[in-house]
């Protein structure tokens, strides 16, 4: 059996949003989102959790170079960090953000820049509050 070793690496940022389903009045979005649904938006602090898993490297010990690590996720955070997610995000004009979606997209764009063949993105976590939290890509 070959085993793995699973690291993981956590990154900060903060976000606007507001939850609105275009084609709805405000009335049905107030009904469905509540507090969510706000024409000004509002913002949160969040924390992202990115977990790599490979074997480890006879070389160097590693993983993955943690160096690299932090430059996929610093590149994909510039997209969406300080930023009011529905009206300056393409993915998110067409897709409410919500907790489980900025961890879905913030999944799809780190997996989409890792160019090494020996580590594998398995997860993303996103903390909207300490008690809140979504994750996408393997679930064990």
């Amino acid at each position: 059996m070959a085993y793995k070793t699973h690291i993981s690496r956590k990154a900060y940022f903060n976000c606007a949003h507001s939850y609105e389903v275009p084609g709805w009045t405000d009335e049905k979005n107030q009904l469905e989102f509540g507090k969510s649904f706000d024409n000004f938006g509002h913002g949160h602090n969040y924390i992202l959790e990115a977990h790599f898993e490979g074997p480890i490297s006879t070389e160097t010990g590693m993983v993955v170079n943690l160096r690299d690590v932090d430059i996929w996720i610093k590149t994909v955070l510039k997209t969406i960090d300080k930023k009011y997610l529905n009206k300056e995000v393409d993915y998110f004009k067409s897709s409410l953000p919500t907790t489980e979606n900025i961890c879905k997209y913030c999944f799809e764009k780190i997996k989409d820049i890792i160019n090494l063949d020996h580590v594998e993105l398995i997860k993303v976590r996103v903390y909207e509050y300490e008690d809140l939290w979504a994750e996408y890509g393997k679930l064990y």
